[in-house]
């Protein structure tokens, strides 16, 4: 899969998100709160991020794929919605690590 191979030159920031704990929940990369749709689902793909960037496990290259999509747009949707503090150094980090693994999502997927 391209986006893969696209996440290779963004390695780095993937670790760092994998070591990654939320700030209030401590759930693996970002939190995911209990008023989330579908929070138990987002929070098993960001769990899959994890183990695959840790070495915990291998996974295959679709769910990566699929697990980064929902982390960036559960990102994306608390940047849009408020949630997300620009003046809060962890909130800026997050972004920060996360702006080379969109850029390289979408270089992968063709745009």
């Amino acid at each position: 899969m391209a986006i893969v191979a696209s996440f290779e030159g963004v390695s780095d920031e993937l670790k760092w998100l994998a070591r990654r704990k939320g700030t209030r929940r401590g759930d693996a990369i970002v939190d995911v709160h209990d008023y989330v749709r579908r929070r138990d689902h987002l929070r098993t793909r960001f769990q899959w991020l994890t183990d695959h960037y840790t070495g915990a496990r291998t996974c295959k290259p679709g769910l990566i794929v699929a697990a980064a999509a929902e982390l960036l747009n559960h990102v994306r949707n608390n940047l849009f919605h408020g949630i997300k503090d620009p003046d809060d150094v962890e909130d800026e980090e997050l972004v920060r690590h996360l702006l080379p693994v969109l850029r390289a999502f979408l270089k992968g997927a063709g745009g």
